[in-house]
């Protein structure tokens, strides 16, 4: 809005208000979207507008009213929003935000700020759109919202009070109050008899936005946990919102909500259930949800968290522990459950607590897997491995998996492990301990996901590959080129994802080109690998200084190191080539012809590409014990008895440990269908005949 003529801003709607500050004409002012009438002499009145005053010259503000007749409402032009960078900058300050250590357990989610932007606004720079609310840009972050991160000190960086209506500085603002409300929910919950300082209730997004529509920066909060706690019975979760809220929120206040958010709670004359209400805010989220994932995808790839390793060695523990029927109703099974608590801190148990945290820690810990500190509570395992966002479909067979508390599970958080997301696409099915008191796969709403994690622990650049002697054996170029979609999806999306060093979590080093690992090795064989590129011009001396330099680093390290190595190092795609075509696969076919006999080396070079790009992905386990390597090994048959024929089918039949990653199936079939035009090609020779038969 604009001044049209010389006025007076007041701390009060009042003429008798304090004066804040003298206005000019055509001074810019933004509107809080509050507006008062107050009575003068002789029964008439005044309107009065509040507006804030921003000089960002001097980065100093002033709030108050000013009289409606001398100001006129202006069609301001708000600066459009670069999406890729509003992306990007969510995932920074995610980043940014997660690190102080005092964030945890209730950790930001770029994801879900991404989500929140294109709910409400579409990820446009709006003014405000929300009745009695000031909040503006795509988050619509509001003057309270904003003044709680700037009251938090230097936690997460130095804030003013003109950065709430930058596009992308407003992130940290929704960022801090999804924190903060995420932190409340399980504080009031607490209040409410739910949960303890050493096991708190863990919210999940739904929530935490929950929290956010019922008006988050005021009393939101405790609207949210009551809303929360009214889902724990039926009773309760068919009472109509109305019922639920009034007490909390003042009567006015419930109204502005009917206004400004009745497609979710309805009218007030007809307002919905608290299921209902729920189930609302649900639907819009999840959908917003995987939007966001898609714009990650889009404008950040190399951001997200990509599952190289395939192998989720605790998984084979739970599938083995499952056949054990275990329960807590039969007294013989009962020490096999308090045995799980060895692998946490509680250590041994006499009697019976919530068991899912112990379980997972069990796995964990009989697989050589870490295991969280404080692993008996469910919120503990949200810091374990790195984050898969929530709106991804992708998401590996044994992934760690958070959810709220739901039917069948303990008060205050639960945690198991991913199997599949059953075909309504609403819930996931997941396996865990204390799931209606037993060991048991069960289906859980996908709105309860408090967080999903994995690691990588068999990455895909083993250490071993660099202790095999590089084999002289050539695999078909279409073997090759099989291996780099699969990989890197090909040039365009190596330059835009791989073309810098990476860190592919947990256990791996600062990596570069086609998977080059450079923390498995040591500095004289990554010389020894990369030198030559610098004679030829594809590398630069300084990039292989610093990847020589990162050599043996891994782990948390090599992540730092990988991070601070962006803008120096810089791997063109046809070096990546070199490396991967001349040093990796010649020892990745070494590795390959070492497991299933160096008489694989007689197979057409489809064949043996086909077996080198699949030990590529799921490292040379042909001999591997336990189901999950039921296929590997029956290759390692087919070859040793001269059945090739069979191979294609095993290779096909392998898809049953990925069920949702459709890169993975994709992978196997084009595997299969190469191994088959090999054999099509030509005659395959027979095996050698057994040792001392002529």
């Amino acid at each position: 809005m604009r001044v049209i003529k010389r006025t007076t801003m007041r701390d009060q709607p009042s003429a008798l208000g304090a004066r804040v500050r003298m206005l000019m004409p055509d001074t810019e002012l933004t509107p809080t979207g509050k507006k008062q009438v107050t009575p003068i002499a002789d029964g008439a009145s005044e309107e009065w507008t509040e507006a804030k005053f921003i000089d960002a010259n001097l980065g100093a503000s002033d709030q108050g009213w000013v009289l409606s007749h001398d100001i006129e409402d202006t069609v301001a032009v708000r600066p459009a929003v670069d999406q890729a960078g509003f992306v990007i900058e969510a995932i920074a300050v995610e980043r940014v935000f997660n690190s102080v250590a005092s964030t945890a357990p209730w950790l930001v989610s770029a994801n879900y700020m991404i989500a929140r932007a294109l709910i409400e606004t579409g990820i446009t720079n709006s003014g405000p759109k929300l009745e009695g609310s000031d909040g503006v840009g795509p988050l619509q972050v509001s003057t309270a919202e904003w003044k709680l991160l700037m009251d938090t000190g230097n936690t997460y960086g130095t804030f003013t009070d003109i950065g709430r209506d930058g596009s992308i500085s407003q992130l940290s603002g929704a960022a801090f109050l999804m924190h903060r409300d995420a932190q409340a929910i399980s504080d009031a919950a607490k209040a409410k008899g739910v949960g303890s300082d050493t096991d708190p209730y863990v919210p999940s997004l739904l929530d935490v936005h929950c929290a956010y529509i019922l008006n988050s920066p005021t009393n939101g909060v405790a609207a949210a946990t009551a809303v929360i706690l009214a889902q724990r019975t039926a009773q309760d979760a068919a009472k109509s919102i109305t019922d639920v809220l009034t007490g909390i929120l003042a009567a006015d206040q419930i109204g502005v909500l009917f206004k400004t958010r009745g497609k979710y709670l309805g009218t007030s004359t007809a307002p919905n259930t608290v299921a209902k209400f729920v189930a609302a805010v649900d639907v819009e989220l999840s959908d917003a949800l995987k939007k966001a994932y898609e714009l990650m995808q889009q404008f950040a790839p190399e951001e997200l968290m990509q599952v190289s390793g395939t192998e989720a060695s605790w998984f084979d523990v739970a599938l083995e522990e499952e056949q054990k029927d275990v329960k807590e109703s039969d007294p013989t099974k009962v020490p096999i459950i308090l045995n799980y608590f060895g692998a946490t801190s509680l250590r041994t148990q006499q009697r019976m607590l919530p068991w899912c945290g112990a379980f997972a820690a069990f796995c964990m810990q009989k697989s050589g897997n870490p295991v969280p500190a404080e692993a008996a509570a469910a919120r503990s395992w949200k810091n374990w491995g790195v984050g898969l966002e929530l709106g991804s479909q992708n998401i590996p067979q044994g992934a760690v998996v958070v959810i709220s508390p739901s039917d069948g599970t303990g008060t205050t958080g639960h945690v198991a492990f991913f199997v599949q997301i059953d075909p309504s696409g609403k819930t996931v099915q997941l396996l865990g301990g204390n799931q209606h008191d037993m060991l048991k796969r069960s289906s859980f709403p996908i709105s309860k996901i408090a967080a999903i994690r994995w690691i990588d622990s068999a990455p895909a650049a083993a250490a071993e590959q660099f202790q095999a002697v590089p084999s002289t054996t050539r695999i078909s170029p279409e073997a090759i080129q099989l291996i780099i979609d699969s990989e890197v999806s090909g040039e365009a999306a190596y330059d835009k994802r791989y073309r810098g060093p990476t860190w592919p979590g947990l256990n791996s080093g600062v990596t570069i080109g086609i998977g080059y690992d450079v923390g498995q090795t040591s500095a004289a064989a990554v010389r020894a690998d990369w030198s030559g590129l610098v004679a030829s011009g594809d590398i630069t001396g300084d990039t292989l200084k610093a990847i020589v330099d990162a050599a043996g680093i891994k782990g948390q390290a090599a992540r730092e190191r990988a991070r601070a190595l962006r803008g120096q190092v810089d791997v063109p795609y046809k070096a990546a080539m070199k490396v991967f075509a001349e040093r990796d696969i010649p020892r990745w076919t070494s590795l390959v012809e070492r497991a299933l006999g160096p008489h694989v080396s007689s197979l057409h070079p489809h064949c043996l590409g086909a077996l080198v790009s699949l030990a590529y992905n799921r490292g040379p386990s042909f001999g591997a014990k336990g189901d999950r390597y039921k296929e590997m090994n029956e290759i390692k048959a087919c070859v040793a008895k001269g059945q090739f024929d069979g191979i294609p089918g095993q290779f096909r039949n392998m898809k049953r440990l990925w069920p949702n990653l459709r890169g993975l199936q994709i992978r196997r079939d084009a595997e299969a269908d190469l191994f088959q035009r090999g054999l099509s090609a030509r005659p395959v020779p027979p095996p050698p005949p057994p040792t001392g038969v002529v």
